[in-house]
């Protein structure tokens, strides 16, 4: 979280600021969240990756990965997923404190 806080605070841009604005307030308040996808799914349209501000999920080999490392947990790829096979867990900080049929 502090290397992102960094590359953002590093590489001003417009979008860039808006992000670590948005990651700032979240982490004033508390607040936690993870991104999960079902990629039996997923079918591969990128809708995710397009509307990602931060480049956190792409296409690698044959399904949509997300690098969490990236991640400022602002929901974009959930709207952006025509499958719905992307999930927002709020209040979740490791991917064991989500239930195995919800990952």
């Amino acid at each position: 979280m502090i290397r992102l806080l960094r590359i953002l605070y590093l590489n001003v841009t417009p979008r860039n600021e808006i992000c670590l604005k948005f990651l700032l307030v979240k982490l004033q308040a508390g607040e936690f969240s993870m991104i999960t996808i079902k990629h039996d799914g997923c079918i591969l349209c990128v809708g995710c990756s397009s509307v990602c501000p931060m480049n956190a999920i792409e296409v690698v080999g044959t399904r949509m990965e997300h690098f969490p490392e990236k991640c400022i947990d602002c929901g974009l790829c959930v709207r952006g997923c025509p499958a719905n096979v992307i999930k927002l867990h709020k209040g979740v900080k490791d991917l064991k404190d989500i239930p195995k049929e919800e990952r």
